[in-house]
């Protein structure tokens, strides 16, 4: 996030929601100022950008209203949206962003200023923050298969995380089943509902 952040503000801000959230690239990337509730910190996704055109939502199950909140990028063993302060700092800087037109792209083009970003240039601008950062190349979309992994990791219901991802709870199962299990034995500790370092997941650098 740190090394986003150095890049340009906006990138590191689009980085961040990103991670707290996970939504597909497409529906990150198809967002507009309207989609946005910046009181209850969820956005509602009911499109896709793929290949320069923005259309209909990947399936009925991905239009949903989900949350950008969620402390997915901090050493906690929260999981619950809007749980730490660093989570929620994504709130008062979407709202500085005041569009002349609700429907102009929530996370825009650095190149092309109230274009949607395209995939080109995501995948540029993540090349260049994984180099800055010193971590491995890996796919941006793990972003989003990290922010899932550490819901259930952390306890976070099954059926929660399908709805906040846009899975259905059968792929859910069969691709982080794993994760649920770590969740599960972390909620029998005495202790789980205090601070404690985050159990280890599958998830990007903190410095990135």
């Amino acid at each position: 996030m740190a090394a986003a952040e150095s890049l340009a503000p906006a990138w590191g801000l689009m980085l961040r929601v990103w991670a707290q959230s996970g939504m597909r690239s497409g529906e990150l990337r198809g967002l507009q100022h309207q989609d946005l509730d910046p009181r209850t910190g969820r956005v509602s996704i009911q499109r896709t950008r793929t290949q320069g055109v923005t259309g209909l939502a990947k399936t009925a199950r991905s239009v949903r209203q989900a949350a950008i909140t969620h402390p997915t990028c901090e050493a906690t063993a929260a999981w619950q949206p809007g749980s730490t302060p660093e989570s929620l700092t994504v709130l008062p800087r979407l709202a500085q962003l005041v569009p002349l037109d609700a429907t102009a792209p929530l996370f825009g083009s650095l190149k092309h200023p109230g274009r949607p970003m395209e995939e080109r240039e995501l995948h540029t601008l993540w090349h260049r923050t994984l180099t800055r950062a010193r971590v491995r190349p890996r796919p941006p979309e793990t972003l989003r298969h990290s922010c899932i992994s550490s819901l259930l990791s952390r306890g976070g219901p099954l059926l929660y995380v399908a709805q906040q991802s846009g899975h259905s709870p059968r792929v859910m199962l069969a691709s982080y089943a794993r994760w649920q299990e770590q969740g599960a034995k972390a909620a029998t500790q005495p202790d789980a509902t205090q601070p404690q370092p985050a159990p280890r997941v599958a998830t990007l650098n903190s410095t990135s």
